[in-house]
């Protein structure tokens, strides 16, 4: 699914480049990359591809709500991972708060989910222990042989 993803894209990246020029610049910028900038590249591309990948299998696995919310927290979370390592600069004081309390809103939800979690997995183990309770006394109140002594009459 995901290199379908990336195929679908290729044309636009395609018309994108001719329109801005640069295929004319490959002949001259292609034999200037040296060896480490193309195992840097080859990586990006191995690292892109299993990001990827890892979204679908996670997609499969929760709800569309919780992929919603980890892909917004991953985002506020490169955005601050770019302001400490890289000196990004924000337009100002209302957009750090906005990434807090994105995160704090995904933080919240990740709690409650939690929570909701762990009471449906004690209502399984009551209806579980019900269950059990209800055999066991099916067992003592009837006669073991009760089936045995029922004659068609």
């Amino acid at each position: 699914m995901s290199l379908f993803n990336n195929l679908l894209c290729l044309p636009y990246l395609v018309v994108v480049a001719c329109v801005s020029g640069e295929p004319w610049y490959y002949s001259e910028i292609l034999p200037a990359v040296p060896m480490s900038g193309w195992v840097v590249i080859l990586v990006t591309c191995v690292i892109g591809f299993m990001i990827s990948t890892s979204g679908f299998g996670l997609q499969k696995l929760v709800s569309a709500t919780t992929f919603l919310v980890i892909n917004n927290m991953t985002k506020i979370l490169n955005i601050i991972l770019g302001i400490v390592f890289l000196n990004d600069n924000l337009p100002g004081g209302i957009s750090v708060l906005g990434c807090f309390i994105s995160l704090g809103g995904g933080f919240w939800y990740s709690y409650q989910t939690m929570q909701l979690n762990e009471q449906r997995r004690l209502e399984r183990i009551e209806a579980e222990k019900r269950q059990v309770e209800d055999i066991e006394n099916r067992r003592t109140s009837s006669p073991p042989n009760a089936l045995l002594e029922r004659r068609p009459g």
